[in-house]
């Protein structure tokens, strides 16, 4: 009965561990392969990207939006539907998923002409303080290995933690090409949810 009660406590959605209200922010501080810099992440509101509906995660520097990634929830699971609102990804592409056990799953792709191979697996890790809180931590490993890995190819391996509601708290990166390393991380400064009154949760 306790072993069922404690199984019951832990079970959550994935929303849960990557908030996408629209107006919730996160800053961030950064520090290795590009200089020390911080960021700014902010969900927009939904709006329709090729034949689904996403939430556009901005990327923000020095008040300039550099980039925004689409987002939505299906099955438990976070998508990412595009970087490009003109070009939508043929199928959206699984980014975090969360279960009692450990749950991997690989994919490949193209991009710009060159293979990549993607290798994923996300694990609940227990509690871990962040900020001023303790919370709950998932754990997602990501490998790929962008171009022909008997040739000339970019491997990339990356470790991200998401806490139960506050989305990504830490993400460490290593890229390597050919004997070339280089180290990159980015670590929760402040989160900033969004008001009440008119957010929502997908």
């Amino acid at each position: 009965m306790i072993a069922l009660l404690a199984m019951v406590a832990m079970s959550t959605n994935v929303a849960e561990f990557f908030p996408l209200n629209p107006g919730d922010s996160w800053e961030y501080v950064t520090e290795g392969a590009g200089g020390a810099m911080r960021v700014v992440n902010r969900v927009q509101p939904k709006r329709p990207v090729g034949d689904h509906e996403a939430y556009p995660m901005q990327m923000i520097l020095n008040g300039q939006v550099m980039g925004t990634t689409y987002y939505m929830v299906k099955d438990n699971s976070v998508y990412v539907v595009a970087f490009d609102i003109k070009r939508p990804f043929f199928e959206p592409r699984r980014m975090l998923t969360v279960e009692e056990k450990t749950v991997k799953w690989d994919y490949q792709l193209e991009e710009d002409l060159m293979p990549v191979s993607v290798s994923n697996q996300a694990t609940l890790r227990g509690k871990r303080k962040v900020l001023d809180r303790e919370v709950d931590i998932l754990e997602l490993k990501v490998e790929a290995i962008l171009g022909d890995p008997k040739g000339v190819h970019e491997k990339l391996n990356q470790t991200f933690l998401y806490g139960r509601g506050l989305g990504m708290v830490e993400m460490q990166e290593e890229r390597r090409v050919n004997k070339n390393s280089f180290k990159r991380k980015m670590k929760l400064a402040k989160f900033t949810p969004a008001a009440s009154e008119g957010s929502g949760r997908p």
